[in-house]
């Protein structure tokens, strides 16, 4: 009978099993500077706040002494980050706007805001990623309308107005 490992070498059998090294120590990832808005200078932590949705770093430039936090992903708005998805979602459903303000219990115009928000960060999004597209052809539909007057009520003078 023969003995499991009898026939077995290291470097015959798997020829690259023991040549990899493993590096023991993981190497140094160098902090990310932050600069400031004001003069591009270096900047420290100075302090956090925590806000509805989550905690914000606060930086003091070296240079200027001028404060300031860090980009947060929902600007200026003041509801829960749970409360944006889910009027988000319901208009990317095709809810209207009262019916999005009902059914979450925000105002209006906070809809609007996030819409606004949201749109945005959308649209920077859509510029960065898609470039250099070449297009064979285009369809446009409703080429035309009116510009505050029917055609047969304009005068000869006026040029701006009508279909």
């Amino acid at each position: 009978m023969r003995h499991a490992t009898e026939g077995w070498s290291l470097t015959g059998a798997y020829p690259l099993r023991y040549t990899h090294t493993v590096n023991a120590r993981p190497q140094k990832v160098e902090p990310k500077v932050t600069t400031c808005l004001c003069c591009t200078g270096p900047a420290k932590k100075f302090g956090r706040f925590k806000n509805r949705n989550r905690t914000v770093q606060r930086y003091r430039c070296i240079q200027c002494g001028k404060t300031f936090s860090e980009d947060q992903p929902l600007e200026h708005l003041r509801i829960s980050h749970d409360k944006v998805i889910r009027i988000v979602k319901l208009l990317t459903e095709g809810c209207g706007i009262r019916a999005v303000s009902r059914l979450t219990g925000c105002h209006t115009r906070t809809v609007l805001e996030v819409l606004r928000v949201v749109g945005d960060k959308c649209d920077k999004l859509h510029d960065k990623l898609v470039r250099d597209v070449e297009t064979g052809s285009l369809q446009i539909d409703e080429l035309w309308s009116r510009v505050g007057i029917r055609q047969q009520r304009t005068t000869p003078d006026d040029t701006e107005r009508g279909d």
